[in-house]
């Protein structure tokens, strides 16, 4: 084959066309691997990007979880120092001098400012009136002098409000200017279907904003703004009052100083019933204070059997229903009423409207009731045809009522105070009955208690007689939080044995069912409950055939374990001479008192909880050691201050009727000389520091020759709402 022979020229274009194929693959090459290094990187920054909106997304979630605790730590901060400003308010500080610096709570600080007093009585319903008793919006002639929010009274009726507003179109259909979100019917007053412009609308309340701060990363301010409907700053209303009766047909009385830290002059009240039915030597006295009003209700029953009731104004005493006994149930037979206290009063804490419980006399088992509003006391001879009865259940003719216990609801807006009846038989074997009842509040004439005793669905519980003289051995006392009433009653067969049931209004939340105080050795006579304040536990304290003191601790859903028995042998089995109290001081939450007659003076414990209590202190009141047969024992739930008052009948090597007192804000080493605190004040008159009177009645029973009474906070919250910048 002919060999083909390239040109010079075309060796080298082919050369060329050579390297141009393989620098053309190599630029291929070498873009394909600067494509990947860009997609490489553009990963890489996605992927950097991804973590860097992770890490912020993790952040602002982690600063917005603490930012929303913060939140909601300020909120509870303002909201301590609503409670604090309501507080002082209560314990007497005038509402423009309640500003505070900035106080710690927990990790951040409350400060309250405003303090502004509202006391107008300065406008009038407007134009067309009030023509419903479900308006919500309430035409008034200005909003100038009226709060932005809180309370109004208008011709008897207490109406909360949310707003006020001076534009026609919000006002609507009332006529400008008008209060807006009208909460009718207030704290049990009844709502006005037709009110007539021109009639006077009044406020008394102080408002006062508390800024609650969280300092800090993020941090955090809540502001919260509350209304206090407060009693009227003008007159001073007693802490407390105690009166006690002597060897007469009186009851005399003294109220607290706190300028001079003792009781002041003795008041004598009239002899009750000279118009009709004068009282003997008077046996039990029943005291209560009015929560906006200085006054006093006091229930008395004498040795006769017969019931008064009398009112203080302030100065003086007043026996009511023109002078005359309200009911003479008599004495004698067995068992004797002589022995048994058939009257009770609280006032109704919304309204503060006195409610008065009492056996009618011949033969009846069922008590009724009478109420006293501050001018008039109604009873069913006073106020129409009405039915005043308390509607319990009646088995038989042969049963009346011995004992009437009655606790009002302690819920700011409720009227309802709960009863319970220990009733007396003929036969000392025959097991005794125990009747309950709930009353919704009011007055008398326009309200009565429920047809059918809700309670138990209108049945008795039974219970059995210990004795002839049916001492006290039931007791109803309300869960400070919840509102619900525990009734209680000393079982008769069993040794300690309490039997009790819980009721929340008409609904049985606990059916009835009992405890046993295992350290109590005998069958149950005294029986007493006492509620602490701002939680739900309730302390029983039972006294027994055999003068054991024992106690036990309800918690709100169980009873504690078992308390160390106080004594095994108090002074007398024919008298209740122990009394306890929960201290209210907001320093000392949970503790209290327990006091009794121990035969040499009275001996003093301190509860600090749970199952655990000071040492027993027994201390001779005066010299000479009188034998303290009944003790009263309250604390003011403003101050925190306690009293006590100690009688000491004939019997005694020094008879008369003593006090003590302490203030609520000493805070004393347990187990150690907790009596520490306590002493005995001056008394107006008396030559012996502590010594209301020489003179007491017979010996025994001394029944409840002595009672205590405290006034109810002075500063009711009415509403609360928060403040957005």
């Amino acid at each position: 084959m002919a060999q083909r022979f390239l040109s010079a020229p075309k060796k080298a274009s082919r050369r060329q066309r050579g390297f141009a194929a393989r620098r053309e693959r190599g630029v291929a090459a070498h873009r394909q691997h600067g494509f990947a290094a860009i997609v490489g990187i553009i990963i890489v920054v996605i992927i950097g990007l991804m973590a860097a909106t992770l890490g912020y997304l993790s952040s602002n979630s982690a600063a917005g979880g603490a930012g929303l605790n913060q939140s909601g730590e300020a909120f509870f901060i303002a909201k301590s120092g609503i409670e604090y400003a309501g507080f002082n308010l209560g314990a007497g500080t005038a509402c423009g001098s309640l500003s505070t610096a900035a106080q710690t709570v927990g990790t951040g600080t409350f400060t309250l400012s405003g303090g502004t007093l509202y006391n107008s009585s300065t406008t009038n319903v407007g134009t067309g009136g009030i023509t419903s008793s479900t308006a919500t919006t309430i035409p008034v002639n200005s909003v100038a002098s009226l709060a932005s929010h809180g309370l109004v009274s208008i011709a008897g009726e207490d109406i909360q409000y949310g707003g006020t507003s001076t534009d026609a179109t919000a006002c609507s259909p009332a006529n400008a200017p008008c209060l807006l979100g009208a909460r009718r019917g207030y704290s049990g007053s009844t709502a006005s279907s037709s009110v007539s412009a021109g009639t006077a609308v009044t406020q008394l309340q102080c408002v006062v904003r508390s800024t609650g701060t969280v300092s800090g990363s993020p941090g955090a301010t809540r502001v919260l703004e509350a209304s206090f409907q407060i009693v009227n700053p003008v007159v001073v209303y007693p802490q407390a009052m105690i009166v006690y009766t002597k060897s007469s047909t009186q009851a005399y009385s003294r109220v607290w100083d706190p300028t001079t830290g003792g009781w002041g002059s003795e008041t004598t009240a009239p002899v009750a019933g000279t118009g009709g039915g004068t009282a003997t030597t008077l046996q039990f006295v029943r005291l209560a204070l009015a929560r906006t009003r200085n006054e006093a209700v006091l229930a008395l029953k004498d040795t006769n059997g017969q019931i008064f009731v009398q009112t203080w104004d302030g100065t003086t005493w007043t026996t009511q229903n023109s002078n005359a006994r309200i009911s003479n149930p008599g004495v004698g037979g067995t068992p004797n009423p002589l022995y048994g206290r058939a009257v009770d009063v609280v006032y109704q804490t919304a309204n503060d409207i006195a409610t008065i419980v009492y056996d009618p006399g011949s033969g009846s088992a069922t008590p009724i009731f009478a109420t006293w509003n501050g001018t008039t006391l109604c009873i069913a001879a006073t106020c129409g045809a009405a039915a005043n009865s308390t509607n319990v259940p009646s088995p038989g003719s042969a049963n009346t009522p011995w004992w009437i216990e009655l606790a009002a609801n302690p819920s700011a807006t409720s009227n309802e105070v709960a009863m319970i009846v220990l009733e007396g038989r003929t036969s000392n074997t025959t097991p005794r009955n125990v009747v309950v009842n709930v009353f919704s509040g009011g007055t008398e004439g326009t309200a009565t208690w429920p047809a059918t005793a809700v309670i138990n669905g209108g049945a008795a519980f039974a219970t059995t007689a210990t004795d002839a003289t049916l001492r006290k051995a039931v007791a109803v006392a309300y869960e400070g939080n919840s509102g619900r009433a525990m009734y209680a009653w000393a079982d008769g067969t069993t040794a300690g044995k309490i039997s009790y049931t819980v009721y929340t209004g008409t609904v049985q939340s606990v059916a009835p069912t009992f405890t046993t105080i295992g350290t109590s050795t005998g069958i149950g006579q005294w029986l007493d409950l006492a509620s602490a304040p701002n939680s739900n536990n309730i302390l029983a304290t039972l006294q027994s055939a055999n003068k054991n003191l024992d106690t036990l601790l309800w918690t709100g859903s169980a009873w504690s374990s078992a308390h160390p028995q106080h004594d095994a042998a108090v002074l007398s089995l024919s008298e209740r001479s122990a009394t306890f109290t929960f201290e209210t001081h907001p320093g000392s939450p949970g503790y209290g008192w327990l006091a009794w007659g121990d035969g040499a003076g009275v001996s003093r414990r301190r509860f600090e909880g749970g199952t655990t209590w000071s040492n027993v202190v027994s201390v001779s009141v005066a010299a000479g050691s009188p034998t303290v047969s009944f003790a009263a024992l309250k604390a003011n739930p403003v101050s925190g201050r306690l009293f006590d008052g100690l009688y000491s009948s004939v019997s005694s090597a020094v008879p008369g009727v003593w006090t003590n007192t302490r203030t609520g804000a000493i805070r004393d080493a347990f187990n150690t000389d907790d009596v520490k605190g306590w002493f005995a004040p001056p008394v107006s008159g008396s030559a012996f520091s502590g010594r209301l009177t020489a003179t007491t009645s017979a010996a025994s029973p001394a029944g409840e020759r002595v009672a205590v009474a405290v006034r109810p906070a002075g500063a009711a919250l009415i509403e609360m709402q928060e403040i957005y910048p």
